[in-house]
């Protein structure tokens, strides 16, 4: 068993992912500032939808205000969005969306019980409001609450089937109790068996979303969880073929031999928002002497996942042998992220 761990001046408060803004419920202006947001260029749109709302009619239109929020999220700006959506609800206080995003916000800023209260004042209005429903899903995950999440990850595929976000989240769930069963350190068939019920849950959802961008990221997740399950199994099946051949004292193995460990980076944005914890991959450490498909068994969030990803592509190892022949392992790899 591999684990390598690393400790980075990296501030955090929450497990997360991150939260899908609703989309937008009513058409938007055809202004500058929007046009930016819908280019992806968010700092821009930000200057420019400031400025558009000083003036009327669009400074009193909450639309302009939510997308501004979602604008200062993107940007990792939690502050500026949490006040843009305030002016949002404040114009439309029933809004379900700007509340949701608002609770969004007012996580990435850590007031959790603020955000908490929010979401579970718009369910009390809007109870299967699909978004606020996957937000207190991840809010339970937060708080390892496995039932809480579990449970809205059912009411959401039961009551919006054709949606990826109940996929999303009973995916996320599963592999939350990896590390809220204390499996990920552990023996690997209990890890198999999360990683196939996920893959279930993956599968479920290509039969059932009709959404295309869904579909494509559910069909790559569904094709890694293959991969996995796949190379484990094999691995398993080596391990106890081995133990329990005659000759089984005869082969000659060569375990596998780390050369170096690159300690990952972190993003601006999880420094700003202060995350903190671990994060344990499945790594596959191919014949070849290559790192191939990294898979995070938990989440931190804020850019944090990837990072840890992108160190581990970056290992450099000698693979194992059996009999002068190198194999394919897969095999867990946690980088701890922390604060002095």
């Amino acid at each position: 068993m591999l684990f390598i761990r690393f400790s980075l001046f990296v501030v955090a408060t929450l497990f997360l992912t991150a939260i899908p803004h609703s989309a937008q419920e009513t058409p938007l202006p055809d202004i500058l500032g929007v046009r930016s947001f819908n280019a992806g260029n968010y700092k821009l749109a930000i200057r420019e939808l400031r400025s558009a709302l000083k003036k009327a009619p669009v400074k009193d239109d909450p639309s302009v205000w939510n997308i501004l929020g979602t604008a200062y999220y993107e940007t990792g700006d939690a502050k500026g969005a949490v006040e843009a959506y305030k002016k949002a609800k404040s114009l439309v206080p029933t809004n379900p969306t700007f509340r949701t995003n608002l609770a969004a916000a007012l996580l990435r800023s850590g007031k959790f019980k603020e955000s908490k209260s929010e979401v579970e004042d718009v369910l009390k209005s809007h109870p299967i409001f699909r978004n606020a429903l996957y937000f207190r899903g991840i809010l339970g995950l937060a708080e390892d609450d496995i039932p809480v999440a579990e449970g809205n990850a059912e009411v959401l595929i039961e009551r919006h089937p054709t949606h990826s976000t109940g996929y999303d989240l009973m995916h996320q769930v599963v592999l939350a109790k990896i590390t809220v069963e204390k499996l990920a350190s552990g023996p690997i068939a209990p890890v198999l068996e999360k990683l196939k019920e996920a893959k279930v849950w993956s599968e479920k959802g290509l039969v059932n979303v009709n959404d295309k961008d869904s579909i494509d990221r559910l069909k790559v997740l569904d094709d890694e969880l293959g991969v996995l399950i796949h190379q484990l199994e094999e691995q398993t099946l080596r391990d106890t073929n081995d133990s329990q051949a005659p000759n089984a004292g005869e082969q000659t193995r060569t375990p596998l031999k780390v050369l170096s460990k690159p300690r990952p980076g972190y993003p601006e944005r999880a420094r700003k928002a202060g995350r903190k914890g671990s994060i344990v991959l499945l790594v596959m450490l191919m014949s070849s002497g290559q790192v191939g498909i990294t898979f995070p068994l938990n989440s931190l969030g804020h850019g944090l996942d990837e990072a840890a990803m992108a160190a581990a592509k970056k290992i450099r190892f000698v693979p194992a042998k059996i009999n002068g022949q190198p194999i394919t392992l897969a095999r867990r790899v946690e980088y701890t992220f922390d604060l002095y």
